[in-house]
């Protein structure tokens, strides 16, 4: 699962732009890089800072008079909207479009206890949250003690989950409310030079 958002036509802007001399596509098109590299960078920034995949995968992509910005990893839409009791706390104070939204990513997890409980161990191993160091060395020291630990301490997050649900962590969304007050301004913009 992926969360994509595409922005094809700003009917009335788009409308008025239409009616402007042949070279407003290239512009409508310019300005919808800008828009989408703007809207990437964004939600980058925004992006929890313990999700590096998450961050590394927001990308963006313009063809003919439209642009797509897409997070390519399958709990993206989690993260955005959280999930559970968090989740319609969350949901329920966006506009009727974005709860449409994220409304059709709802019960679309798609995988087990097992799957998540070995997503939670990598990333506990990955961050350390459960190891010890050496006070000499200030490296980490992996042993059976350590990875027994580590996997109790993933046991108890991945319950949890199960049990609360995620926060809603939103990036997607404040950065596509950002970027868009500009692109219809600049398009405007560009309407009203022409």
């Amino acid at each position: 699962m992926s969360l994509t958002l595409t922005i094809g036509n700003l009917d009335k802007v788009l409308a008025e732009l239409k009616a402007a001399p042949k070279d407003i596509d290239r512009i409508i098109n310019n300005e919808f890089k800008a828009f989408g590299q703007d809207m990437e960078n964004k939600a980058k920034l925004n992006a929890p800072v313990n999700e590096g995949k998450l961050r590394q995968s927001i990308s963006h992509a313009t063809t003919n008079l439209a642009v797509k910005v897409a997070v390519n990893v399958d709990y993206a839409a989690f993260v955005e909207f959280g999930t559970k009791k968090f989740a319609a706390e969350w949901v329920a104070t966006l506009p009727p479009d974005w709860q449409a939204f994220a409304a059709t990513f709802k019960g679309k997890g798609g995988g087990n206890f097992t799957q998540l409980f070995y997503r939670i161990l990598q990333w506990v191993t990955i961050k350390g949250v459960a190891a010890t160091h050496s006070v000499k060395t200030k490296k980490r020291i992996n042993s059976k003690a350590n990875q027994q630990t580590e996997r109790e301490v993933a046991y108890a997050i991945t319950l949890s989950i199960l049990k609360n649900g995620i926060h809603a962590q939103p990036y997607f969304y404040p950065a596509f409310n950002e970027t868009k007050i500009d692109l219809i301004k600049n398009l405007k913009k560009q309407l009203n030079a022409q």
